[in-house]
């Protein structure tokens, strides 16, 4: 018994696929070359036009900066992850009642609400930073780290409500009435049952939420 084997298209085909190939290989590597070469540039070598990519212009003095100031970077990285941490939590937790309202009770619009809500992802941030910054500045809450985890709540909630609205809307009704038929209320039945089946999708919305904080 004898198989034949039939390919899809000639030499040309192939040679203009591996050229796309290759092409979207550089273009995706690129950005993190350039990175790369950026980061090891003199700063007049990097601002000139076009940039002076001669090897004598290459030096680590630039890590070396970094090295030294290691202990601002340090708190830097801490007052991130701490504002990341709290904006990320505070969104969950105010985000999952709401989207389970959303979802499951006789909230007035409830489908223009949700519309809206994803609408608001769609404004750019630097759209509102005047606004907002004219706003934390009349409340006189500059430089905090409690005022930039509220404003980065104001971006990562509408995205989770979003998010574990679908998921509640998917869980099927006859879970919540055999609840309600054993006694369970509003809140019982989402504390006890809804958030214990929920953890995948709030862990979803989490990375989403922490990424953009």
């Amino acid at each position: 018994m004898s198989f034949q084997v039939y390919r899809n298209g000639g030499p040309v085909k192939r040679i203009a696929v591996y050229l796309c190939l290759t092409a979207f290989v550089v273009w995706s590597i690129a950005p993190i070359v350039w990175l790369i070469v950026s980061s090891l540039l003199e700063q007049s070598a990097l601002i000139a036009q076009p940039p002076d990519l001669s090897p004598s212009n290459f030096t680590i003095d630039n890590f070396v900066t970094v090295a030294a100031s290691a202990a601002a970077l340090g708190r830097g990285v801490v007052n991130s992850l701490i504002v990341s941490l709290f904006s990320t939590a505070l969104a969950l937790a105010l985000g999952a009642p709401a989207a389970y309202a959303l979802a499951r009770l006789s909230v007035p619009f409830s489908n223009a609400l949700g519309f809206i809500i994803l609408a608001t992802q769609m404004l750019p941030g630097i759209a509102i930073a005047i606004p907002l910054f004219l706003i934390i500045s009349y409340l006189g809450l500059i430089d905090s780290v409690l005022t930039l985890g509220v404003v980065y709540l104001s971006f990562n909630l509408p995205i989770v409500i979003w998010i574990l609205r679908g998921f509640f809307l998917s869980i099927p009704v006859g879970i919540e009435k055999a609840a309600a038929v054993d006694g369970a209320g509003v809140l019982r039945t989402f504390w006890y049952i809804i958030l214990p089946i929920s953890i995948p999708p709030m862990g979803a919305a989490a990375v989403f939420a922490f990424i953009e904080a």
